[in-house]
C-alpha cells in the first residue's frame, strides 16, 4: 500500500528517505496477513479519487466516492478508518523528525555574530545592538518568569501505548539515518520498524472508557519529569553561554505549573481528594528525581581532602575504613538524600546547600567542575522545580463559589438570598465579614454536598501551603464578572482558616472569558487594586487569565482577537497608573480559534506596555504530547518562547506601528455581528447538532472533563465548552472559529481605512499575526468535504452557501491586503502538504458522514459509534489538531 506519498513531496532528501522507509515498511506490514485485504480496499479508494483529479467538479467525484462508501460494511469502514489513522500519525512523526534536523542543521550553521533566528542567543544579540550590555541583560532577567501551564483539557485523542509506540518508530528511523550500517544491523532495524507497525496496527487506537483523573495526572507528571525536567536546565546553559556567564548565576526564568487536579470548573470528577492525592504525587515525583539526580552528584563530586582544601563534613555515621571519610562532597550529598527520603530537608535547603557545595568547589581552586553540570543542572532545577515539580492552580466557576457562599450566609442568618443582591450591596456585606473574626458555620453545620466540598477543596489547600508554600500556586475564578466573585472567593478562604496578609495565602486571580467581560476588564481590574484583600502583597504583580477559547465562540475569531488585544492594553495602563505591574496568564488552546499558533510570535506582538517580563500560558492536549514527547522539539519551543520574552519585555520593545484603534473596533463590530447573526438564526443548532459529529466527540472517552458545563440534558450551544465547538468545525474541515466574519467586516471597510489597514498588515505585529493565521486557517479549509457535511443536516444548503460566500469573501479579502497569490504561498510546503493529505483525509470524512447517516436513519449496529469515533480520531491525526 505505498500509493501515494502525504505531504513530503517538496521536503529535502533526508525527509524524502524517512518517509520512503516508513512507508515501505507500512506497505510490507499491510500486504499479508489481518490487514491485507484492508489495505487493498483503501488503495482502490485512493485510487478512485486519484482518478477524478482532474475533474471539474470535485463535490460530484466525493459524492461517488460516498456512493461507493455507502455500499461497504460498517466492519469495513472501521478498519479502512484505523488503517489510514495509524498512517497518519506515523507520517507526523516524520514531520516532527523533520523539524528536529531541520533545527539541528541550522544551529550547526548558526554563528556568534549571526545565531539562528528566534534563538536566545539572537535575542541577547539583538539588545546589545541596542546598546544593551550584557550585564544590564543578566539584571533585568531577575523580573523574567514564564511560566507554561499544563491542563488536561480533553484534546488528545490518543492512547499512552500509542504515543509510546509512535515514538519507537521514530526512534528506529533515526538509527537508519546513519551512514555505514553494518548489514545485519540495518537489516534488523527494517525488521523492528516493520514489527513496531504492525503491533501499532493491532493495538486499540481509542481506550475503551474515558479517562480517570488520577490517569491524567499521570500523564502531566510523564512529561514533567522527563523532557521537562531535562529541557529546563538545557535552556539555562544557553542562556548562560549567551552572556558569557554560568547557568548557577542566573535567576528562575522558567516555572511550571499545572492545572491537572487541580481544574474542577465543570468538572465534577476532580474532588478534594484528587487534588490531595495530586499534590502528593507531585511531591513523590519531585523526590524521586532528585534521588536519582544526587545520585549523579554522588558519582560525580568525587573530591578528596587529601588532594584539595575543602571544608570537612561530619563522618559521625562513617567507617573509619571507608573511602567516603575522606569526600565531604559526596558525605553531604548523601545527607540530603537522607533528608529528602526523610522529608527533613525542604526546597530552600536543597538549593542552598547546592549553592554551598559550588561555592566550596570554587574556594577549592575547582571553578570549571564548580560550574559544569551536573551540579549547575541541579542548581537550575533546585530554583525551577523545587520539591514540587510545578505549583498546582485551583479553578472553580464563580456561581459555584457563588452559592456557596450564599448557603454559608444564610445559615449565620447574615442574609437571604445574597446571589440576587446588586453589586454595591455584595461589596459592602463582602468586606464587612472579611473583618469580622468570626467563622460563617459552626463546626457540624449541615451544608449541601457542593459547598461541603468547596470547603473541603479550600482546607487541602491551606494545609498544602503550610507544609510547603510553593505547592499551590494561584485560585483561578472561572467566568468572573464583578469584583465581588473574587472577594466571594478570600471569604470563602478565611472560612477555611486563611489570613489575608499572610505569604503562603494563595492569590485570587479573575479570568475574563466573554467579549463583554473582556470590555468591561480595565474597569473592574481598576476595582481589584482598589481592594486591600485583593490587591497583591508587596511588589508582586497582579496576575488576570484571559480566556481565549470562550471569547472567540461568544464573539468569533477577530472579535475575540481584538477584544484581547485592547483588554490587555487597557488594563497595562490601569496598573501602570496605580503603580503596579501586570501578569498575565493566556488562556490559549492548540487551534487558532482557541488563541493558539506561534507561541513566540503571539508574544512579540502583544500590545506594546503589556509585557512586563511575567507572562504565564496553557499547554494542552495534543499540544503538550507535540511540543514534549521529543526532547529536541520541547527545546526549540521553549528557546523560542524565551527569546521572544526576553526581547518583549526590554524597555526599549515598542510596538510603534499599531492601527488606529478605531479601525480595529469597527472591523471587531462587524466580524461580531455577522458571526452572531449566523449563529443565532433559528435554524442553527438544529443544523449544526445533526451535521456535525458533536455527539461522537461528546462521547469520545479522551478526557475525565465533560464536554458540556451543564448536567442531565442534551448538548446545547450555550452550555457547550469551547473545545468540542471547535473540535467539531475542524472535523468537518471548515475551521468556522479561526477565519469567519472577517471577509464581511475587511470588504465593508471604507476605501480609505482599508487602505490604512493594508498599510499596517505587515509593520503591525498584532494585525499581521492575526491574518496570518487566519490564512493558515482558510488554507485547511476543505469547502466540498464542509458541503457534504452541511447537506446532513435541516437546511444544510442554505447553511453551506452562507459559508461558502464568507470564504469567498475572506479569501478575496485576504490574498488583497497579503500580497499574495494564494493563502500559504509563503509557506509552500506546507501548502503542498495539505493538498497531498486531502485525498486521505476526504476518505475519513466521507465514512464518518456516512457513519452519521446511518444513525440518523435508525441503523442499529454497535460498531456505527465506535468508527465514528475512531474517524473523529483520524481526522484529528490528518489535520493535526482536535480543538
Amino acid at each position: 500500500m505505498q500509493g501515494r506519498s502525504v505531504g513530503f513531496a517538496t521536503m529535502d532528501s533526508q525527509c524524502n528517505n524517512d518517509t520512503t522507509r516508513l512507508l515501505k515498511a507500512f506497505h510490507i506490514a499491510t500486504s499479508e496477513g489481518p490487514f491485507a485485504e484492508t489495505a487493498q480496499k483503501t488503495q482502490a479508494l485512493i485510487s478512485q479519487l486519484d482518478r477524478q483529479d482532474s475533474s471539474s467538479n470535485e463535490l460530484a467525484a466525493l459524492r461517488t466516492m460516498g456512493s461507493s462508501i455507502q455500499e461497504m460494511s460498517i466492519g469495513e469502514l472501521n478498519q479502512i478508518v484505523r488503517l489510514i489513522t495509524a498512517r497518519f500519525h506515523l507520517l507526523n512523526k516524520v514531520e516532527q523528525l523533520q523539524i528536529i534536523r531541520i533545527n539541528r542543521e541550522r544551529s550547526k550553521s548558526a554563528t556568534r555574530a549571526s545565531p539562528r533566528t528566534e534563538s536566545v542567543r539572537s535575542a541577547i544579540l539583538e539588545l546589545e545592538h541596542k546598546g544593551r550590555s550584557k550585564s544590564e541583560i543578566h539584571d533585568s532577567l531577575g523580573t523574567l518568569k514564564i511560566e507554561p501551564t499544563l491542563t488536561a483539557h480533553p484534546t488528545e485523542a490518543r492512547r499512552r501505548t500509542i504515543l509510546d509506540k509512535q515514538l519507537e518508530v521514530a526512534s528506529t528511523l533515526v538509527k537508519l539515518r546513519q551512514d555505514n550500517l553494518p548489514p545485519e544491523e540495518e537489516e534488523e532495524l527494517h525488521r523492528h520498524l516493520v514489527n513496531r507497525i504492525e503491533l501499532l496496527l493491532a493495538t486499540d487506537d481509542l481506550r475503551v472508557r474515558r479517562l480517570e483523573v488520577p490517569e491524567e495526572v499521570q500523564n502531566g507528571l510523564y512529561f514533567l519529569t522527563t523532557t521537562i525536567w531535562r529541557t529546563v536546565p538545557e535552556l539555562a546553559q544557553d542562556l548562560a553561554q549567551s552572556l558569557g556567564t554560568d547557568a548557577a548565576e542566573l535567576p528562575p526564568i522558567l516555572q511550571y505549573r499545572s492545572w491537572i487536579g487541580g481544574d474542577r470548573d465543570g468538572n465534577p470528577n476532580v474532588t478534594h481528594q484528587i487534588t490531595q492525592s495530586t499534590i502528593e504525587a507531585l511531591h513523590t515525583a519531585a523526590r524521586e528525581l532528585w534521588d536519582e539526580q544526587l545520585k549523579e552528584l554522588h558519582r560525580e563530586l568525587s573530591p578528596s581532602v587529601r588532594r584539595v582544601n575543602l571544608p570537612e563534613a561530619s563522618i559521625d555515621l562513617i567507617d573509619g575504613k571507608d573511602q567516603r571519610r575522606h569526600e565531604p562532597l559526596r558525605l553531604r550529598i548523601e545527607a540530603l538524600r537522607n533528608g529528602l527520603r526523610d522529608q527533613t530537608v525542604s526546597a530552600t535547603e536543597l538549593r542552598d546547600e547546592l549553592l554551598a557545595i559550588r561555592t566550596d568547589l570554587i574556594a577549592a581552586g575547582l571553578p570549571r567542575v564548580a560550574n559544569a553540570r551536573p551540579l549547575t543542572d541541579a542548581i537550575v532545577r533546585s530554583r525551577a522545580f523545587g520539591l514540587h515539580l510545578a505549583k498546582l492552580d485551583i479553578r472553580q466557576h464563580s456561581q459555584v463559589h457563588l452559592s456557596a457562599l450564599t448557603e454559608l450566609f444564610e445559615h449565620a442568618g447574615i442574609n437571604e438570598g445574597f446571589s440576587s443582591l446588586p453589586e454595591s450591596e455584595k461589596m459592602d456585606l463582602l468586606r464587612q465579614e472579611l473583618a469580622n473574626p468570626r467563622p460563617l458555620a459552626a463546626t457540624g453545620t449541615p451544608l449541601s454536598n457542593q459547598t461541603e466540598e468547596v470547603l473541603r477543596t479550600l482546607k487541602v489547600v491551606r494545609e498544602a501551603q503550610t507544609s510547603d508554600e510553593n505547592t499551590i500556586g494561584s485560585c483561578i475564578v472561572s467566568m468572573t464578572h464583578h469584583v465581588s466573585d473574587l472577594l466571594v472567593l478570600r471569604l470563602l478562604m478565611k472560612e477555611v482558616g486563611f489570613e489575608i496578609d499572610d505569604h503562603r495565602t494563595p492569590p485570587v486571580v479573575p479570568l475574563f472569558e466573554t467579549v463583554e467581560d473582556l470590555h468591561r476588564a480595565p474597569d473592574l481590574l481598576q476595582g481589584i487594586l482598589n481592594e486591600p484583600t485583593l490587591s497583591p502583597r508587596g511588589t508582586e504583580p497582579v496576575e488576570i487569565m484571559l480566556g481565549y477559547s470562550d471569547s472567540n465562540k461568544d464573539g468569533g475569531f477577530l472579535s475575540a482577537n481584538v477584544a484581547l488585544h485592547e483588554a490587555q492594553q487597557a488594563m497595562s495602563e490601569v496598573a501602570k497608573a496605580s503603580g503596579r505591574s501586570i501578569r498575565f496568564f493566556h488562556g490559549r488552546g492548540g487551534t487558532v480559534g482557541r488563541g493558539g499558533g506561534r507561541a513566540g510570535r503571539a508574544i512579540l506582538a502583544s500590545p506594546a506596555g503589556s509585557m512586563h517580563g511575567q507572562i504565564r500560558f496553557t499547554e494542552q492536549g495534543e499540544v503538550i504530547s507535540f511540543r514534549y514527547a521529543l526532547p529536541q522539539i520541547a527545546h526549540r519551543h521553549l528557546e523560542q518562547i524565551v527569546s521572544a520574552s526576553i526581547l518583549a519585555s526590554d524597555d526599549g520593545h515598542e510596538n510603534n506601528h499599531e492601527l488606529d484603534s478605531s479601525i480595529l473596533r469597527e472591523l471587531a463590530e462587524v466580524s461580531m455581528r455577522h458571526y452572531r447573526d449566523f449563529i443565532e438564526d433559528d435554524d442553527f443548532w438544529p443544523w449544526f447538532s445533526a451535521s456535525a459529529p458533536i455527539e461522537a466527540i461528546a462521547g469520545l472517552p479522551i478526557a475525565s472533563r465533560p464536554v458540556s458545563r451543564a448536567t442531565g440534558s442534551r448538548l446545547q450551544f450555550e452550555n457547550l465548552r469551547a473545545i468540542p465547538w471547535v473540535f467539531s468545525w475542524i472535523q468537518m474541515r471548515v475551521l468556522i472559529p479561526g477565519w469567519f466574519g472577517l471577509g464581511t467586516a475587511l470588504e465593508q471597510l471604507e476605501p480609505s481605512k482599508l487602505k490604512q489597514f493594508k498599510a499596517h498588515a505587515k509593520t503591525d505585529p498584532f494585525i499581521n499575526t492575526v491574518l496570518q493565521n487566519a490564512a493558515q486557517e482558510m488554507a485547511r479549509v476543505r469547502l466540498p468535504i464542509a458541503r457534504l457535511y452541511a447537506e446532513s443536516g435541516p437546511n444544510g444548503a442554505q447553511f453551506a452557501e452562507r459559508i461558502e460566500e464568507e470564504f469567498t469573501r475572506a479569501s478575496n479579502v485576504l490574498l488583497h491586503i497579503l500580497d499574495q497569490p494564494t493563502l500559504l504561498s509563503h509557506a509552500p510546503a506546507i501548502e503542498h502538504a495539505i493538498q497531498e493529505r486531502n485525498p486521505w483525509t476526504d476518505i475519513l470524512n466521507l465514512i464518518q458522514i456516512e457513519c452519521l447517516r446511518r444513525q440518523s436513519t435508525g441503523e442499529d449496529h454497535p460498531q456505527i459509534n465506535a468508527t465514528l469515533q475512531a474517524a473523529v480520531n483520524g481526522i484529528a491525526a490528518a489535520m493535526q489538531s482536535t480543538g
